[in-house]
């Protein structure tokens, strides 16, 4: 039987791409008493692990936690009592403590959780923690369109291990009761339920961006500077199933920022059997960076609505005026940032307070710029002790200092 003669085909190629970061989706599950945060239930991990890979990211992230947390809380005219518990509101550390570590849970995922402990007799918070948020996720809804209970598991990946089997904990709802509960206070999020989201989500596909910059630019000084490459197989045409499975063999093995770019494969009918390496050299790579670098920070800082990159610590050349530029920005800044995570801090701590009978906390406000005047200035509005003492010197004598004021 003569057989059919080889088809002449056009080459199959294969553009193998990085993929791309999802938002989350914060569904029911009627087979769970607790919702799945996010598509895969690690949607806090992903915030994680991008605060840790983006060093401008975490920056920010630290940044905000700080600022919003000011100095802490001020003791004075306080009774002994509420100095004492804010002294140690748990065994561990200081009310101050508890609002930085809330201040820092609210930047990142948007909402912390608190964790009161009742005394004996129900009557009073004993004990004020704070609860890492990460580890915790929604009950469901009751008919009311309340929340009762959040679930607990130190480990959600590791839940066909019982030691990570999750465990129930009431919503605190100010009842006079013993016991340990839970709360969770979350900045709004317009058609969200469940859980927050932060106020950089636009961002997250600009922060992974510089994430995977700094490993690409590792990558590529670990591989040899190496550029993307094209793999070539010239003998025949394989099947779809043969397609797949050699592009997830190279996919697996040669893609993503660690290797330091994409490849491109093709399939091709050719003479010679043997796969061929081709290199493709990008042009004008160090442009193509530095232009990036500057997109991906602007994008930073707007996702996160820093109107200056000085109030985070980042140089930047602010021209005639600059002290003024820097004081309006930072005023800009800690209204529209700062204040709504502050106040949000302030509120939940508050609530226990008064629930014990005493006055709500006020968080002491600090600015991280200070504005500096110029010499001249300086001697117009400082006496000369003043000046001497700003020096490190001792005040002048009397007759010396009245003479010198006399112009003498």
């Amino acid at each position: 039987m003569n057989q059919e003669p080889n088809k002449v085909s056009e080459p199959i190629i294969i553009f193998v791409s990085l993929e791309q970061t999802e938002l989350p989706k914060f569904r029911e599950d009627g087979r769970k008493e607790w919702v799945s945060y996010g598509q895969k239930n690690d949607f806090p991990d992903l915030l994680l692990e991008l605060s840790r890979r983006s060093a401008l990211h975490g920056a920010i992230l630290s940044s905000k936690a700080n600022d919003a947390a000011g100095d802490g809380v001020s003791r004075k005219d306080r009774s002994a009592e509420e100095v004492m518990f804010m002294n140690a509101p748990n065994p561990e550390y200081d009310i101050d403590e508890l609002i930085l570590r809330c201040a820092w849970d609210l930047a990142m995922f948007g909402g912390f959780i608190l964790n009161p402990i009742m005394s004996n007799d129900g009557k009073k918070v004993a004990e004020l923690w704070h609860a890492d948020w990460s580890r915790f996720r929604s009950g469901l809804k009751d008919e009311d369109g309340k929340v009762n209970q959040l679930w607990y598991s130190k480990d959600w990946k590791r839940l066909n291990d019982k030691r990570y089997a999750p465990v129930a904990y009431d919503v605190w709802g100010m009842e006079r009761r013993r016991g340990s509960f839970v709360k969770q206070y979350s900045m709004y999020t317009a058609g969200v339920e469940y859980y927050p989201l932060p106020n950089y989500t636009a961002a997250l596909a600009t922060i992974e961006t510089d994430a995977e910059i700094a490993n690409f630019a590792l990558a590529s000084i670990r591989n040899g500077m190496a550029p993307s490459i094209l793999v070539n197989f010239p003998n025949g045409l394989p099947t779809p199933e043969e397609e797949r499975a050699i592009e997830k063999k190279i996919k697996q093995k040669y893609q993503g920022s660690d290797n330091a770019g994409k490849f491109i494969l093709t399939f091709s009918e050719g003479a010679d059997k043997a796969p061929t390496v081709t290199t493709i050299a990008a042009t004008d790579l160090d442009k193509q960076f530095i232009q990036l670098k500057e997109t991906v920070l602007q994008g930073i800082l707007s996702g996160h609505g820093v109107v200056s990159p000085l109030l985070v610590g980042i140089p930047s050349p602010v021209g005639l005026g600059g002290t003024s530029i820097v004081k309006e920005a930072w005023q800009l800044y800690e209204s529209r940032v700062v204040l709504p995570l502050r106040k949000k801090v302030e509120r939940a701590i508050s609530e226990a307070m008064t629930f014990n009978g005493w006055r709500p906390i006020k968080l002491v406000s600090s600015s991280p710029v200070e504005f500096s005047y110029s010499e001249s200035v300086i001697q117009n509005i400082l006496t000369t002790d003043e000046l001497r003492a700003n020096a490190g010197y001792p005040p002048l004598p009397a007759n010396e200092n009245k003479q010198e004021e006399n112009g003498n």
